[in-house]
C-alpha cells in the first residue's frame, strides 16, 4: 500500500479581539464590560462533544479509499502500466481527499459582553475601546429602555453601533 493517510480537525483559537469596552455617562465612572458568553468556550465543547465521531468517519472513509485501492492493484497486478497507472491515480486522489474539515464561523463573535447602567439625563453615552482608544458618543433616544448593540469584527477594527429602544 503506497500510502494511507488521515487528517484530523485542530481547534484553534484567534486572540486578535477587543476585550472589553468602557462605557461612560457624564457625571460617573466608566463601567468595563463583562462577559456574558464567551463563545471559544461553547464552540471547544462543541468541537470536544463531535470529535469522537469525526474521528470515527474520518478513519472509516481512510479505510474504505485504501482498501479500494488495493481492490485495484489487485485487479491490474498482471499488467505494470495499468497497475502503475492505477496506484499513482489511487496516491494522488488519497492525496488529494484527505483533508481535516476546516470550517469556521468568521461572524461568530469571541465574546458576548455587557453592561448595565441607568439612562444618563442628558441622554449621552460614551462607549471606548480598550484596544485602540477609540470613542464613540451615543445620543440615546427617549424611551423606558434602550438597547446598544457594539459589533468588533477585529481587534483595531472601527467599532459597529447600533441604537434601539426596548419595549
Amino acid at each position: 500500500m503506497p500510502y494511507f493517510g488521515v487528517a484530523f480537525p485542530k481547534l484553534s483559537f484567534n486572540n486578535r479581539f477587543d476585550p472589553g469596552l468602557l462605557v461612560q455617562a457624564a457625571g460617573s465612572a466608566p463601567l468595563r464590560t463583562a462577559v456574558l458568553s464567551d463563545m471559544d468556550s461553547v464552540i471547544a465543547q462543541e468541537f470536544r462533544n463531535d470529535l469522537p465521531i469525526v474521528v470515527v468517519k474520518t478513519l472509516i472513509s481512510a479505510g474504505a479509499k485504501a482498501a479500494a485501492q488495493y481492490a485495484l492493484h489487485e485487479e491490474t497486478r498482471q499488467n505494470s502500466f495499468v497497475d502503475t497507472l492505477t496506484t499513482i491515480t489511487g496516491v494522488f486522489y488519497q492525496a488529494a481527499t484527505n483533508q481535516a474539515d476546516l470550517r469556521t464561523w468568521v461572524t461568530l463573535p469571541k465574546q458576548f459582553l455587557f453592561c448595565r447602567l441607568p439612562t444618563p439625563t442628558d441622554h449621552k453615552l460614551s462607549i471606548t475601546s480598550s484596544t485602540t482608544g477609540e470613542t464613540d458618543v451615543i445620543d440615546l433616544p427617549a424611551g423606558p429602555a434602550t438597547m446598544i448593540y457594539v459589533k468588533s469584527a477585529s481587534a483595531g477594527n472601527r467599532l459597529a453601533i447600533q441604537v434601539f429602544n426596548l419595549r
